[in-house]
């Protein structure tokens, strides 16, 4: 299996090194490469409405944070190599960075198989092997970068959803002890038998991790469900869902 996610992995800096010369939406350009090509390389570009310096509704510290520094040594090296100021160069140094940062995905599905005890190489080839990676996290879309960010953000989900579920299964085995320990010396008399539900389990294994995230307070669940209503009752269902396998499967 390692051997066959390597090979996938090469398949990508091949699809790169062989650049299709279109492109999938005007996007993949105007809002990364150009608006930080235009400034690094000096370039006649073309600057979207969206980065206007009277109403901008999209900031370039992302694209300058991982395109610019690429850049910057581009422009280095053409200073002293004026053969390689091309436009392939230019098209292809981008999406070898964005083949760079999939590895942050890579090691997220790995992190999280093993969390959940899969199989994380069975993990990898799934993704390495998508559509959705060989194509669009290959370019310059902001919505790559956006997966990867996710990605990470999930392993840390899941890894503190455990952690607080390893401590939530530990205290729950010292008081079942303790309870039987008091039935045994006649000592110990119920008054009301609690019943375990799902409901109960959620906050364990979502609310904790999630709070400790500090989400700011214009990005409360209010204002995002009546925002994106349809896409945040899937996702919530997602989330559910995966949490009740996680349920089943530790407990």
């Amino acid at each position: 299996m390692r051997k066959c996610y390597a090979v996938l992995w090469l398949v990508r800096v091949v699809l790169v090194l062989l650049p299709q010369t279109a492109y999938i939406h005007p996007d993949e350009f105007f809002q990364t490469v150009e608006v930080v090509a235009g400034d690094i390389l000096g370039l006649d570009t073309y600057t979207p409405w969206e980065f206007n310096t009277t109403s901008p509704i999209r900031s370039v510290t992302l694209p300058f944070m991982i395109l610019g520094p690429p850049l910057l040594l581009f422009n280095f090296l053409t200073i002293h190599f004026p053969r390689l100021e091309t436009s392939y160069f230019i098209l292809v140094l981008p999406r070898l960075v964005m083949v760079i940062l999939t590895l942050v995905l890579d090691l997220s599905v790995y992190y999280m198989c093993r969390c959940l005890n899969l199989n994380e190489w069975m993990g990898l080839i799934l993704v390495s092997s998508s559509y959705v990676t060989l194509t669009y996290l290959t370019r310059t879309f902001t919505n790559s970068f956006e997966t990867m960010f996710f990605a990470l953000l999930l392993a840390v989900l899941i890894r503190e959803w455990k952690s607080t579920r390893s401590s939530t299964i530990l205290n729950f085995k010292v008081l079942s002890t303790d309870v039987k320990e008091r039935k045994s010396k006649k000592k110990f008399k119920p008054k009301k038998k609690i019943k375990s539900t799902f409901i109960a389990e959620i906050p364990s294994g979502t609310v904790l991790p999630m709070a400790s995230l500090k989400v700011p307070p214009h990005l409360n669940a209010t204002a995002q469900i009546s925002q994106h209503p349809p896409q945040t009752i899937l996702y919530s269902t997602w989330v559910v869902g995966v949490v009740w396998a996680g349920e089943k499967h530790f407990l």
